[in-house]
């Protein structure tokens, strides 16, 4: 019961992490434009006031969108290497 629920879960972070990964490599501005589509849409300023402090890392984020995307294909390997064994 416990390995299936394992299992299960890695393979929905293997799919998100894949396409995550492929995104970064392939066409970063479209994962910029739905990034900014969803700070726009989606906000907890009313949930999170007291914790919220404005650290804009988005800039570094897509200057390095290749080491980024290439680090996402290891760690999906490696998620899928465990779903395997499990």
């Amino acid at each position: 019961m416990e390995t299936v629920i394992l299992k299960n879960i890695i393979a929905v972070l293997v799919v998100i992490n894949l396409l995550t990964a492929l995104f970064i490599l392939f066409c970063p501005k479209v994962l910029r434009r739905l990034n900014d589509f969803l700070n726009i849409r989606v906000s907890t300023r009313r949930l999170l006031r007291p914790l919220e402090i404005v650290r804009n890392i988005d800039v570094q984020i897509y200057k390095r969108h290749k080491i980024l995307g290439i680090s996402f294909l290891i760690f999906t390997s490696l998620l899928i290497r465990c779903y395997i064994i499990f």
